[in-house]
């Protein structure tokens, strides 16, 4: 079986929402077909809303058709409809009726968002936020969603916390992420409780309350939000704020893992590897850490290396080993950037390449691997593929002292000794 070591569960931080757009809605109860068409093209700006809202969805008898829909909305909107501005904002926004035009719906919204309509200002913000129409503006997405957050809507409260809560465009604070996430958390908003939970679970904004981030992580779990299974089964692998089960976090991380969560994933294995709260299977270790690591979750990558090389759960098999080593040393894990150096120094599961070892043993050296400074150290002492130089290696073997790796205190201290 493979060495024991610690095991290290992965938690998830907060969720970005992709864009997300507040849909189109009538103000107004229309009235019967014939009377609605009278006053609309008699100039009733409400019943040239409620026409354009019938051929936008197909009721009261129309034939559904968004080029009628927006010319009613258009002539509602050119007479100060509000409702009418949105709608008309959002035709242009995902190009129905009209050839999609971000610049147009940024106009519609403006005038509606003038008016104080919430979901025209929300939209804006998603407009400012991902530069649909106009250069990203982190400052200017920000003021829509806090004029839109201000009138209670959950969206743009959830917006304006997460703003707070990762410093977009705006000071960081997480106690004023705090009171935004729980703003809209109380409305039911999922990703809101979501992140009102991990600042509980940090510490963050909030006095660490364990019992209170379980309570949003399962507010969270009850809307399928698979971030919140994962820190469930944290939550029960560490016995904070719930008697410690390994059970019931494998129940957790199984939950996300089935969502498709790659930490899920990685933590399952990882239970599964190491037989808590599961019989230890390593077939099972290996066939979540596959999962995860397609999904480019770096450390599944390299712990499904650490299978191969081994012939846990697999066959044997260097090559596989080295594969799944480059993928998560790409990504900048040191653990791996060694463990592929060590591949190409002894030409396992790759072509011997001292080249190779030498530029990744560097990566993991200069995130304080005391054990790849050693190897340098060594093959500059040793000219392993390398031009013999005791000066570069005794600079080697002086940063794996400083990293803890004490192996190379004394050569370094013999060599500084011998003038070096």
């Amino acid at each position: 079986m493979p060495p024991a070591t610690p095991l290290r569960l992965f938690k998830l931080s907060v969720l970005t929402l992709v864009a997300s757009l507040c849909l189109t809605s009538l103000s107004a109860n229309a009235l019967d077909l014939p009377t609605m068409q009278a006053l609309a093209e008699n100039g009733s700006s409400v019943e040239q809303f409620n026409l354009g809202w019938s051929y936008e969805t197909g009721s009261e008898g129309l034939v559904q058709d968004d080029k009628k829909a927006i010319e009613w909305y258009q002539k509602a909107a050119e007479q100060g409809d509000a409702s009418a501005q949105f709608n008309m904002a959002v035709m242009y926004h995902e190009g129905r009726g009209a050839t999609q035009d971000f610049k147009k719906a940024r106009n519609w919204y403006q005038k509606s968002a003038a008016q104080g309509d919430k979901d025209a200002q929300y939209n804006l913000g998603i407009l400012y936020e991902y530069g649909l129409g106009v250069a990203t503006d982190y400052l200017q997405a920000f003021k829509w969603y806090l004029q839109a957050a201000e009138q209670g809507d959950p969206h743009a409260q959830y917006k304006v916390g997460l703003f707070y809560d990762l410093g977009i465009g705006i000071s960081q604070s997480f106690s004023k992420a705090a009171e935004w996430y729980l703003a809209s958390a109380h409305q039911g908003y999922k990703e809101a409780q979501y992140g009102l939970a991990v600042l509980y679970d940090e510490g963050q904004g909030v006095s660490q309350d364990f019992d209170k981030a379980r309570k949003w992580y399962l507010k969270a779990a009850g809307q399928r939000v698979d971030g919140a299974y994962v820190n469930l089964g944290v939550l029960y692998y560490h016995g904070n704020g719930v008697e410690l089960d390994y059970s019931k976090a494998v129940m957790w991380f199984l939950m996300a893992a089935q969502e498709g969560n790659p930490v899920g994933q990685l933590n399952l294995a990882m239970m599964y590897e190491s037989g808590l709260g599961v019989e230890q299977d390593y077939e099972m270790a290996a066939s979540w850490y596959r999962r995860a690591a397609m999904q480019e979750e770096a450390e599944a990558q390299y712990n499904l290396g650490i299978l191969y090389d081994g012939g846990y759960g697999v066959e044997l098999d260097a090559t596989e080993a080295a594969k799944w080593y480059q993928k998560a040393a790409e990504q900048g894990m040191a653990d791996a950037q060694y463990n592929l150096a060590i591949s190409y120094q002894d030409g396992e599961g790759v072509p011997q390449d001292f080249k190779q070892a030498l530029k990744w043993y560097v990566k993991a050296a200069e995130q304080g691997y005391g054990k790849a400074s050693f190897n340098l150290g060594t093959m500059y002492y040793n000219g392993d593929g390398v031009k013999q130089s005791y000066t570069e290696a005794k600079k080697w073997f002086q940063h794996s002292c400083q990293d803890d790796y004490f192996e190379g205190c004394d050569i370094y201290l013999d060599l500084e000794e011998s003038g070096y």
